[in-house]
């Protein structure tokens, strides 16, 4: 500030002046040195000049008014404050994922260059530099972290160092309701169980299940407490079930939710009929219901037994269990008949008889056809040859030939038979009489011979007379 070129004239003294305006009239200090402090008396920004003054000396200072007082050119300075800084949190809680600010306060000459340390747990300073009088500064961290104020300079280099103030971000982990699977599809009137905790990706246990279908499912089919749909009962349509997780001890993350979709395809309607029996009655039956679902792009498929059609009716001729499948473009029904048969037929029994043939002496034979089983289930008939003979259980013949009984069930509709075959002797036996002689007065006794007739152990023989004869001996 001062480079020498001082005169006196042995009165003087030589002393330096921070001052305004005039180094006479503008004195704020004076030294014997050129160097100057700031003091309370002074203004941070203005402009002060130091200048060398020179005149008599009066107690050790340059007498003002000295006639020969002289001053130096002056050199400007400025005194400015020290900068300082501080800064706000915004939100001290955040949720991993979410952002808050760190708002910054300056005092001092912009720009400002701001050191903060960063606890995360490992210490790191990070310098942002050339920032106005506010600065927000967005921060995103992913776990819990103290931000702490190190030191701010400004423009003019001026530094303030040792800063404490520091502030902290507690995070929390949001929660995840997962990422829902492609929507299920399941035909309509299956019974299909669906766990809807397995339809989501990556899902936190413990939340919440509701149903927000357009059209809710009835009956108990949803349940929320094990998070399960079933199907049965159902009618088609989409269902949508609402899985929510909720943060616990006040944590901002906000809560989660993931939607489960469900389609239920219409299902065509497979109808095979009744149950029904092959019997001697109806030897074929016919499969298939009125209300089974036609038209395009429907086709039908049977199997079992002897089936194989591709109608929605058929016409089988065997028993066993037959299935029909109904297949439209998107699901296919199925449907179970059972073809019984019953071709028992009953029993034909003719009671043993003790003689079956019809004699001149035995004109009659009563066949009993009554222990034919099962009783009361069945009727009679009785044929002779071919010919219809009776329809009651017992019958009388008097002619002999094959006689057939026959037994149809009431229920079925099946025959058995019996036979019994009739024989008929009533062919007369031989009687060979002899022309006897005459019967006179020298004749009085004749013999009468008859040994031409059928003779031998199964024939005897009787004379008898008319008119009066008399039989003598008879052989």
């Amino acid at each position: 500030i001062f480079l020498g070129g001082f005169n006196s004239d042995g009165n003087d003294t030589l002393q330096f002046v921070l001052h305004t305006g005039n180094p006479r009239t503008g004195i704020v200090q004076r030294s014997y040195s050129p160097r100057f402090g700031f003091t309370a008396a002074m203004s941070y920004e203005t402009r002060y000049f130091i200048s060398p003054i020179a005149g008599d000396d009066s107690s050790r200072q340059v007498k003002l008014t000295d006639a020969c007082f002289s001053s130096g050119t002056g050199v400007a300075v400025v005194f400015h404050r020290k900068p300082t800084a501080s800064f706000a949190l915004g939100a001290p809680d955040l949720c991993v994922g979410s952002c808050t600010t760190l708002r910054y306060t300056f005092t001092g000459n912009a720009p400002f260059t701001v050191t903060t340390r960063i606890t995360d747990p490992t210490n790191r300073d990070t310098i942002i530099s050339n920032r106005p009088a506010t600065y927000v500064l967005p921060i995103c961290p992913t776990r819990s972290t103290t931000y702490r104020l190190v030191a701010v300079s400004d423009t003019f280099g001026c530094a303030t160092t040792g800063l404490t103030q520091q502030v902290a971000v507690n995070t929390s982990v949001p929660v995840e309701a997962g990422t829902p699977r492609p929507p299920i599809t399941v035909c309509s009137g299956n019974d299909t169980t669906v766990n809807l905790l397995t339809q989501l990706i990556g899902a936190l246990p413990g939340g919440t299940w509701a149903e927000t279908s357009p059209v809710r499912s009835t009956g108990t089919a949803f349940n929320a407490a094990t998070a399960s749909f079933r199907t049965r009962g159902q009618i088609a349509g989409t269902y949508r079930f609402a899985y929510v997780v909720r943060q616990v001890n006040g944590s901002p993350c906000p809560a989660d939710s993931a939607l489960v979709t469900m389609i239920l395809l219409p299902s065509p309607v497979a109808n095979a009929g009744l149950n029904d029996t092959i019997t001697c009655n109806k030897v074929r039956v016919d499969l298939g219901g009125a209300n089974t679902s036609t038209g395009p792009g429907i086709t039908y498929n049977w199997s079992g037994g002897n089936a194989g059609g591709n109608t929605a009716n058929i016409i089988v001729e065997e028993p066993g269990t037959y299935i029909l499948r109904v297949i439209s473009p998107t699901c296919t029904s199925r449907d179970t008949v059972v073809v019984y048969i019953d071709t028992v037929s009953p029993r034909a029994i003719i009671n043993p008889i003790p003689v079956n043939t019809l004699t001149c002496v035995l004109d009659s034979i009563v066949l009993n056809g009554s222990r034919s089983t099962p009783l009361g289930r069945i009727s009679y008939i009785w044929q002779r040859g071919s010919a219809l003979h009776d329809n009651n259980p017992i019958t009388k013949v008097e002619n002999g030939d094959l006689f057939t009984l026959q037994v149809r069930s009431n229920i079925n509709g099946c025959i058995g038979t019996d036979t019994v075959r009739i024989i008929e002797n009533r062919t007369p036996p031989n009687v060979i009489v002899r022309k006897p002689p005459l019967v006179n007065c020298k004749d009085s006794i004749v013999t009468i011979d008859a040994t031409a007739s059928s003779s031998g152990p199964n024939y005897s023989l009787k004379w008898r007379t008319d008119n009066g004869g008399r039989i003598l001996r008879d052989s």
